[in-house]
């Protein structure tokens, strides 16, 4: 991330947009009768994870410390947590467990490069779009204002 020119407004932004491809490839999925859940879970997780990471990067955290915490979901969210996130959206026991499920199978690349025969451990996946819709919707406050 040091190499490029990182914002909070465009890490949102990239937020937004996995949302919504997450969201398209959700309804597609649907109309063809075909199970694509693992591109769906990584296109809401990597929301999540842009969503905090625009979060913490508009609280101080520069691109460095960003890029070593690295695709960990949960303890993006543990330094958010920190940074009061809650301030600006809200979190139940239920999203908070969501993430940290969805953290295990993300974190680890398995919904990029398929573990053939191995076990996944999915979250409930109305939840989970609608952790990355209120992150989006909740941090457009902070995000947009700092650039």
């Amino acid at each position: 991330m040091s190499e490029i020119n990182v914002t909070t407004n465009g890490l949102l932004l990239h937020a937004t947009e996995f949302l919504i491809a997450a969201e398209t490839l959700l309804n597609k999925a649907a109309d063809i009768q075909y199970n694509m859940q693992y591109p769906i879970f990584y296109l809401f997780g990597h929301s999540i994870e842009l969503s905090l990471k625009a979060f913490l990067f508009s609280s101080g955290m520069t691109a460095n410390e960003l890029k070593k915490i690295g695709h960990d979901i949960s303890k993006l969210f543990v330094e958010a947590q920190t940074r009061n996130i809650q301030s600006l959206v809200e979190f139940n026991c239920i999203d908070i467990g969501v993430i940290q499920l969805l953290n295990i199978d993300y974190s680890s690349k398995k919904f990029e490069y398929r573990d053939s025969g191995g076990t996944y451990y999915l979250p409930n996946i109305a939840v989970t779009e609608e952790i990355a819709r209120k992150l989006v919707i909740g941090l457009q406050i902070v995000c947009v204002k700092e650039g």
